[in-house]
């Protein structure tokens, strides 16, 4: 839907330097502050170091992001 649509990851999961690339404007940074502030797509961290995001909870947290006007902030 977003980006590039091939994650290259099983089961439509996608790691942080895909999720980068899938989500316009995004880094390595703002996706680690999302994930501390809780504002982020849901992310799964079956290890120590590795975070994953499931494709459908990042296209729903973008489509959730939708605004009509900045009034709507």
């Amino acid at each position: 839907m977003y980006g590039r649509d091939e994650t290259n990851h099983p089961n439509g999961f996608m790691d942080i330097e895909a999720f980068c690339e899938y989500v316009p404007g995004m880094t390595r940074g703002r996706a680690a502050q999302l994930r501390y502030t809780g504002k982020g797509p849901k992310y799964f961290k079956p290890s120590g170091r590795t975070i994953l995001y499931r494709k459908e909870d990042v296209d729903k947290w973008i489509e959730d992001s939708a605004r009509i006007g900045t009034a709507d902030i």
